[in-house]
């Protein structure tokens, strides 16, 4: 639930998965001629996007809000997209391990979470973790990488994390708050409060689903990336929204899934100011909703399975009091069933923009190519299992198989999560032995140490490993 008062804020406060043949053959068919529909598609943007910019100012590119990065700057993981890729997390700080499924105590995922200081934190176990309450992260620079957990990892069930301070990484969480849950309790919240922004935040290849409210709420936050992320089966109002009562703006929503919620596909609020590029949305009743008075581009993404939709269009305008402004929205290559341009509420004709809102570094690919990506590329993903947990592997299937049936089906599907081992850590630095022997020679190097002096630590190279398992 998206808290709207500073009271609330204060309350809140591998076994290898296995693709289906179907997945191998998409995979190979969108493979061939990827580089020429790309190659084609840039070109497209690009000379559409100078050739204005040749024949008028924007006011969006200099406007007062827009993220202004030095290029020197070192991104939050090498492959880091969007307004949210410069964070820095817990980088040069000390490692906290979550060793035990605890709800709460030495150990547990909520001691980490809510601790103080710069911190890394791993995870030594696999399996659910059921919260009696929503975890806060209160205090800034904290990583949190799922892949260091053994087997399928953990996923968290229960109640909310809620994300109320700045500068976090993100990736590798599966967050399924289920039915014990409270009413209007999000899987994941980045909301920073009344008088302060949650700022510099990434949130990539994570799981979001079964929340009581929407899966995911981004309010009072800039410079925010949410990527390669499954948004599914909400139990409550939707998929996914971004600003409700509180200026929210810099938003990257990038490569991400959202699959089997019936509304907020995407929802975008007054004061919200957001990039949507490369998305999926899949089994949707009510797709795209943006009020008057928001900003945003909307480029490359695909709609799919509509099931029972009384919306006219797959991009619509709610009126909430506020005032369509010049230049409110980019709208370029968004695609309905693969077929066909997506419609647009005629409401919008007016506010068109020929310049992208909230220029970033993200260079889209053409939405042709996006639901390969999507299948090989989105949720929490685990290094010791080569894969997905049963739950997501099973929504890709969906989608390859395009199944048409309705989310309720299996309310509270859980996956079957193996255990393995976690490996071996003799000295507490977060990294594997094995690792650091066959990459320094010893166990000299620790979570604070730069061997390459590259800008990232040892700890965050290990990171880095994992995930290109």
């Amino acid at each position: 639930m998206l808290i709207t008062n500073s009271l609330n804020l204060l309350i809140v406060m591998s076994v290898k998965t296995t693709f289906y043949f179907g997945i191998l053959v998409l995979l190979s068919l969108a493979s061939k001629g990827c580089s020429k529909d790309s190659q084609e598609f840039n070109t497209t943007i690009q000379e559409n996007i100078e050739e204005n910019l040749r024949n008028q100012e924007s006011d969006s590119v200099n406007s007062s809000d827009s993220s202004e990065y030095d290029s020197s700057e070192i991104k939050a993981f090498p492959d880091a997209i969007g307004h949210g890729r410069y964070a820095t997390g817990g980088r040069g700080g000390k490692v906290l391990i979550v060793e035990n499924l605890n709800d709460s105590g030495p150990g547990s995922l909520r001691a980490a979470f809510e601790a103080m200081g710069t911190r890394n934190v791993v995870v030594k176990v696999a399996g659910f973790i059921d919260l009696k309450s929503p975890i806060s992260i209160r205090y800034p620079n904290m990583t949190f990488e799922g892949n260091t957990a053994p087997g399928d990892g953990i996923v968290v069930r229960g109640a909310q994390i809620g994300i109320h301070s700045s500068n976090h990484i993100i990736r590798n969480l599966a967050i399924m708050v289920g039915e014990n849950a409270p009413n209007n309790a999000d899987a994941l919240q980045i909301f920073g409060g009344e008088f302060e922004f949650a700022e510099n935040v990434i949130v990539d290849h994570c799981s979001l689903s079964h929340g009581t409210d929407e899966n995911l709420g981004v309010s009072a936050a800039k410079n925010v990336t949410i990527s390669n992320t499954i948004i599914s089966n909400h139990k409550g109002n939707g998929g996914s929204i971004v600003g409700a009562d509180y200026t929210t703006y810099n938003i990257s929503f990038v490569q991400n899934l959202q699959i089997w919620n019936d509304e907020r596909n995407p929802r975008l609020q007054q004061y919200g100011k957001v990039e949507y590029i490369n998305n999926m949305f899949y089994g949707f009743v009510t797709p795209a909703q943006l009020s008057d008075g928001c900003q945003f581009d909307m480029i490359g993404n695909i709609w799919e399975n509509e099931t029972n939709s009384k919306q006219k269009f797959i991009i619509d305008m709610l009126s909430e009091g506020g005032e369509l402004k010049d230049e409110t929205a980019f709208i370029f290559d968004n695609l309905y069933d693969g077929k066909k341009e997506v419609d647009i509420d005629t409401e919008l004709n007016k506010s068109i923009s020929t310049n992208r809102i909230l220029p970033s570094d993200i260079n889209p690919i053409p939405s042709t190519q996006v639901r390969a990506y999507i299948v090989e590329n989105v949720g929490s993903r685990h290094f010791s299992s080569s894969g997905l947990n049963s739950y997501d592997a099973s929504l890709l299937s969906d989608i390859v198989n395009k199944v048409d049936s309705n989310y309720d089906t299996e309310p509270y599907n859980y996956p079957t999560l193996t255990q393995g081992e976690p490996y071996l850590d003799s000295d507490l630095d977060g990294m594997d032995d094995n690792y650091e022997v066959q990459k320094f020679g010893d166990l000299s190097q620790n979570e604070t140490t730069d061997f390459d002096e590259n800008g990232y630590t040892d700890l965050e190279e290990f990171f880095f490993f994992l995930n290109k398992g």
